[in-house]
């Protein structure tokens, strides 16, 4: 591979730093700068654990570093093995100059050290992959997984492929995008790291033979054949061949697409939906340089069904001959075929296939060979031979894989179109669903589509529109209603169901699925089998760890349609049926089940792990790289769970929280949360932090009896010796319940000492998150002016390390307004409103219209308070607090009550469904503010008595109310004195007035 210029990637060519640096990339190296001898690091513990802190800056407990290089030992002995780890790394680092010492703060370990794992990532993020070419040694730490425990191995892995994945997938991307010279130079590097990179050899491919260098490229595709067929058992998949096309002749004169009109088939029901597969089919007949084209797709997809009814319309180049090939054995047998449906009489001495070819070179015609795969590769060399020396001659084939021959066309086929949920009023114009009515109306000819349209909507989706699914499940109507038919199918209890009137390779699912399987190598039958433990797809990263997979057996199981891929470095994806019928096979094998199974928690529950704590610039893409792992982490999670994997679950905690958090998956989140709670019992800081955890999302849900509750528990297990960045948070989250719950002294008391430890700790987000709810508090105790001052320090600290909250900016404004600033207050929503990117609406943006709309009543521009309630309110659909519902709904009351005229009973239904929210979360000072306006709307509505019964029902409470409430109470009541209570004015008396106000349901 002389072709291309040499990569600057080698050690003696990477440029050297005059810093002291750390080189991760290929086998670790410390230079410690000009002049100074270099130190290579060995597979040793002492450098291993060195490379562990220089990858994750942030720190490491050690409670967690124990568990990840002695994950066999208890924790006390692993503990013990790590301090003398420590004592000995001592004297290595006494040893050699410049080599900085470990630093422990905050119950963290650190080694703060520059490395070329920083600039690499910064470069490769940028899109500047010369840079980051000029970086690369070789895989993260090269060779220092030798001879480690288990716990460090795994981890290196992991971190070596999360780094691997987007640097291959950069340079693909460059390889695609740029000329053939810059295709070639990007390739080479890939196949260097990895010889079976069969994406990377099809790019190469068509580069040498742009380059005028066919026979590197033959060479070349030679070489890696007998690669993966030595290591894998595998052939090149179909596209690796198809840069043979670009020397192909070319293309002969168009002629018209045949015409495709509907058919019926052989029992007498006609063919649904395909019509568009037809014409594409159509179109690639119509070039007369396609000789060969394939129709693919999963066994039971309608492929021979196509065929017939183009066939039946006269849609194939005629004339046309149907060859059934699902009964024949081998390439002899397909001759001997082919020379009876052609009427080729047999005599002695030539061979059949050199008969055949006599006679049909003079002819012309079109061979449509059915179901081909099972006879692949040992057929083709007849059938190209065949299109070699008769070239009037075309075939058009139905296979479960591509044929992979020079030249050839592919149409796959996938499931008929079937309606979403939204779409069930009009089921009837989707073809997924047409072909089960079809179908069960010959089984019960009065099936009735409107009782049981949601439920056939969910079987069409359930199986992505597979015919022979929809057809098979719809034989079943006749003993079962559909939903009864949906539960069956998801529970695999469908599978085996037959029907005698079938061929035998489709008298059931299991059947169709059996044939592919059984034509599967080895190899791929083990990968597909194990990526079945896998829920709502998967990346390739995931693939490679859960089930070993190498990119040359994915890609073979994406030509049989046993996978799907949605895009070019997108997700991979299995068909509900494959994956029920792989994961019984899985099963059948407990062993392989198990490992599978492990491997998948392990795996999820390493990204958990990953969380990057502290550093708020990466979580947005944590979050993402998890969004579409939802089902994979629930299932990784309650299998840890269900095997007491307490170290595991203990360093994937904040993950999965944190994550439950940022995207408002707050039941899901608790409910995994307190599976793990037994699992995590003997371990006083691993239980801490998931206390601690679920109280943030117990918070979120406005629970937050339980979230004090949990949060005190979090502090009672480490308040003498645990984490002080737990004891923060603890801490911060007790506060927010107590807030939450009315008690502001204690609530603030809370948060002060928060920010007196996050200070004397030096985090500076720490302080910057306490000074924003200190501020709240002020403003909550009526302290507007301190509550101001607060918000500032708070976006003071937030300005200098780069983090900047609209929130804080907004209650800034609102302590400015209250304390009667309206210019200050003005400026501060202005300044909130640009920080926040419209485009991406969120908790920050429901905020801002919330405390907007409060200045805006309070101006009386009642327009304009209208139309941010409206935003607020759609803002909850973004994500919210419950809560947040309750204080819109009362905001909407009072503005229904200085309206000209005074809508009355809207006010009665909206003070009323603040009342209900507050008490199903059972927030005292929620439901005294509703009572607050309640009372109000009494006084509007001229029912002084009643109203003054419900001021008095506050009195008890009164210490709980927000500052502004308090004073709003107080008025309302100095204006009552002298009121005469008569004896029916009691509290259930006055919400009775207002329920009825409200009319019937309110």
């Amino acid at each position: 591979m002389a072709d291309a210029p040499p990569a600057a990637a080698a050690d003696d060519m990477a440029p050297r730093a005059a810093a002291p640096t750390l080189h991760l990339l290929g086998p670790p190296l410390w230079r410690a700068g000009p002049g100074a001898a270099d130190l290579p690091f060995a597979p040793e513990l002492r450098h291993q654990l060195l490379v562990l802190l220089a990858c994750q800056p942030e720190g490491w407990r050690r409670e967690r570093l124990a568990a990840l290089f002695w994950p066999d030992h208890d924790v006390p002995a692993a503990r013990r093995n790590l301090r003398k780890l420590l004592f000995r790394l001592a004297a290595l680092q006494a040893q050699q100059p410049g080599l900085p010492p470990l630093q422990e703060q905050a119950g963290l370990l650190r080694w703060t050290v520059a490395t070329d794992l920083q600039p690499f990532r910064a470069a490769l993020s940028a899109g500047m992959l010369e840079a980051a070419q000029a970086l690369y040694r070789g895989p993260l730490a090269q060779g220092m997984e030798a001879g480690a425990d288990e716990g460090f191995a795994d981890w290196l892995l992991f971190e070596r492929q999360r780094l691997a994945t987007p640097w291959r997938e950069a340079r693909l991307q460059a390889a695609r995008q740029g000329d053939a010279a810059t295709a070639l130079r990007w390739t080479e590097l890939l196949l260097a790291d990895d010889p079976l990179d069969e994406a990377a050899l099809q790019l190469r491919l068509p580069a040498l033979q742009a380059v005028g260098r066919p026979q590197a490229a033959e060479q070349l595709l030679a070489q890696f054949s007998q690669r993966l067929d030595r290591t894998l058992g595998l052939a090149p998949a179909a596209a690796t061949l198809a840069w043979r096309q670009a020397a192909a002749p070319a293309a002969g004169p168009a002629v018209p697409p045949p015409t495709v009109a509907p058919v019926t088939l052989a029992d007498g029901t006609p063919l649904i939906g395909r019509l568009a597969d037809a014409r594409q089919l159509g179109a690639l007949l119509a070039d007369a340089g396609a000789r060969w084209v394939t129709v693919t797709g999963p066994g039971g997809i309608g492929k021979s069904h196509l065929l017939r009814s183009v066939l039946a319309a006269g849609g194939l180049p005629p004339p046309a001959h149907w060859v059934a090939l699902d009964d024949l054995g081998d390439a002899d047998a397909v001759v001997l075929r082919l020379c009876a449906v052609l009427a080729v009489p047999l005599a002695g001495g030539d061979s059949a296939q050199q008969q055949l070819l006599q006679a049909l070179r003079p002819r012309s015609g079109c061979l449509v060979l059915d179901n081909l795969e099972h006879l692949l590769p040992a057929v083709l060399a007849p059938l190209q031979a065949l299109l070699a020396a008769c070239p009037g001659w075309r075939i058009v084939a139905s296979s479960r894989q591509p044929a992979g021959v020079p030249g050839e066309r592919l149409l796959p086929l996938s499931g008929l179109p079937w309606p979403e949920p939204e779409d069930a009023d009009r089921a009837e114009d989707f073809d997924a669903v047409q072909l089960f009515l079809q179908r069960a109306r010959l089984t019960v000819p009065a099936f009735d589509l409107a009782p049981q349209r949601l439920a056939v909507v969910a079987l069409c989706a359930a199986v992505e529109g597979q015919p022979l699914a929809l057809a098979l499940c719809a034989g079943w109507v006749r003993h079962l209603q559909v939903s009864e038919l949906l539960d069956a199918l998801r529970q695999g209890h469908l599978l085996d169901a037959e029907d005698p009137q079938r061929p035998q390779r489709q008298r059931s699912l299991a059947a169709v699925l059996d044939g592919s399987w059984q034509r599967l190598p080895t190899v791929a039958r083990a990968v597909l089998a194990a990526l079945s433990v896998c829920q709502g797809g998967f990346t390739l990263e995931a693939a490679r760890h859960v089930a070993g997979a190498r990119l040359p057996v994915l890609g073979e199981l994406l030509d049989r349609a046993l996978l799907r891929r949605d895009a070019p470095g997108g997700r991979f994806g299995m068909h509900p049926l494959v994956q029920q019928h792989a994961g019984a096979r899985l099963a059948a094998d407990p062993v392989a089940q198990a490992a599978a199974r492990q491997a998948h928690a392990d795996y999820y529950l390493q990204l958990l792990s990953r969380f990057p704590r502290g550093r708020w610039a990466e979580q947005p893409i944590f979050f993402a790289e998890l969004d579409p792992e939802t089902e994979n982490v629930r299932s990784a999670w309650l299998h840890a769970v269900a095997v007491g994997q307490a170290t595991a679950l203990a360093a994937a905690t904040i993950g999965l929280a944190s994550q439950a958090h940022a995207r408002t998956r707050w039941d899901d989140g608790l409910a995994l949360l307190a599976a793990a709670e037994p699992v995590l019992a003997g371990n006083p800081a691993a239980l801490a932090q998931l206390q601690c955890s679920r109280a943030l999302l117990a918070s979120n849900r406005s629970d937050d009896a339980d979230a004090a509750r949990l949060a005190r528990q979090a502090l009672r297990l480490v308040a003498r010796r645990g984490d002080p960045r737990l004891v923060r948070a603890s801490l911060f989250l007790l506060g927010q319940a107590l807030r939450s719950l009315g008690e502001l002294a204690a609530a603030q008391r809370c948060y002060a000492e928060s920010l007196r430890r996050a200070r004397q700790e030096g985090d500076p987000h720490g302080e910057a998150m306490n000074l924003h709810t200190l501020a709240e508090i002020a403003c909550l105790r009526g302290r507007h002016a301190e509550s101001a001052a607060l918000a500032q320090q708070s976006l003071d600290v937030q300005q200098r390390i780069g983090v900047l909250h609209a929130d804080t900016i907004t209650d800034l404004g609102l302590a400015r307004h209250l304390g009667g600033d309206a210019a200050g207050a003005a400026a501060s929503f202005a300044w909130a409103r640009a920080t926040l990117d419209p485009r991406q609406p969120g908790t920050e943006h429901t905020h801002l219209a919330y405390c907007e709309a409060v200045v805006a009543l309070d101006q009386r521009r009642l327009d304009d308070a209208a139309a941010l309630c409206a935003a607020a309110l759609r803002g909850l659909d973004h994500g919210g607090q419950p809560a947040f519902a309750g204080a819109v709904a009362l905001l909407q009351a009072r503005l229904a009550l200085v309206a000209e005229p005074s809508d009355l009973p809207a006010a009665a239904r909206l003070v009323l469904s603040a009342l209900r929210q507050a008490r199903q979360r059972r927030a005292v000072p929620a439901e005294m503010a509703a009572t607050v306006h309640a009372a109000h709307w009494l006084h509007c509505s001229g029912q002084s008595a009643l109203q003054h019964a419900l001021l008095q029902s506050l009195v008890p409470h009164v210490d709980r109310l927000p500052h502004d409430l308090r004073c709003w109470a107080a008025d309302q009541q100095a204006a009552l004195d002298g009121t005469v209570l008569v004896a029916t004015a009691t509290p259930a008396a006055a919400w009775a007035a207002l329920s009825a106000a409200a009319g019937p349901g309110a």
